[in-house]
């Protein structure tokens, strides 16, 4: 299976929730893995969002 391309507009929208994500943990003063395991989510997956690695789903920004 072949990784979609992100059209400059979704890369700007994505970009904009991954740092209002991390910037938001990071005013509460949690690490990577405390979010990850208030959330039920692996820390793993916390950290991919937060670089930009992936397109979180709604579920799981509902999780977090």
């Amino acid at each position: 299976m072949t990784k979609r391309q992100f059209t400059d507009l979704e890369k700007e929208r994505l970009l904009l929730l991954w740092n209002k994500i991390k910037a938001r943990r990071e005013e509460l003063k949690l690490s990577q893995s405390e979010l990850a395991k208030k959330s039920n989510i692996d820390r793993s997956y916390i950290s991919m969002v937060e670089r930009g690695e992936t397109n979180i789903t709604y579920l799981k920004l509902l999780q977090i």
